[in-house]
């Protein structure tokens, strides 16, 4: 991986504490099992995070927000970017 990819994924992080306070801790995972490109994930972890200790997968049912909330986070995430 290249550098620039480590400053955003850092970037990224510090907006994700920024955004929301309650976040203690961030997993980070790189995949690319099938295809020829990285998946970066930033799962930010919680007090009281049902799966605390715990690998964050596999996510417990039942957690899929709905299209406002994923609009919300990523507002909250964007504009504390840089």
């Amino acid at each position: 991986m290249s550098h620039a990819f480590d400053d955003n994924r850092a970037q990224l992080a510090a907006a994700i504490f920024k955004a929301f306070p309650d976040v203690i801790r961030m997993n980070y995972a790189n995949l690319g099992n099938n295809i020829s490109h990285i998946h970066e994930y930033l799962i930010p972890r919680r007090t009281g995070d049902k799966n605390a200790g715990r690998s964050p997968w596999p996510i417990i049912p039942g957690q899929k927000l709905s299209d406002e909330e994923y609009q919300y986070i990523a507002k909250e995430i964007s504009i504390r970017l840089y």
